[in-house]
């Protein structure tokens, strides 16, 4: 290799350590995620033992997929009568649960 090309790698090397640097010690802001918005007003709510899933995936982290999980478990029986209730509805945990509670409304057509 060439004094020429061994200077231009040492060249090129240096000014990528610098650039990684630079952004290591400048973090980027992140995104405030969507689910950190609360409702309104307390009437602004989603029924998760009536509405269909298109509604249902408004809620702050339920996307299509989880809220056909609910409607799915209201077939097989579901009622959703408090934040409890969605520990048995698959890909909901604690968080999510925690996310959406504020959003909604556990009444039913009974």
């Amino acid at each position: 290799m060439s004094a020429s090309t061994q200077a231009y790698l040492i060249l090129l090397a240096t000014f990528l350590l610098v650039v990684i640097a630079w952004f290591a010690s400048h973090p980027q802001p992140r995104a405030t995620a969507p689910y950190s918005v609360q409702p309104l007003a307390t009437n602004l709510k989603i029924n998760v033992n009536q509405d269909d899933a298109a509604t249902l995936s408004l809620l702050p982290g339920i996307g299509p997929g989880i809220a056909e999980h609910i409607i799915e478990a209201r077939h097989h029986g579901a009622v959703f009568h408090s934040p409890h209730d969605f520990e048995e509805v698959k890909f909901i945990g604690p968080k999510t649960i925690q996310r959406i509670d504020a959003w909604v409304a556990y009444t039913t057509s009974e």
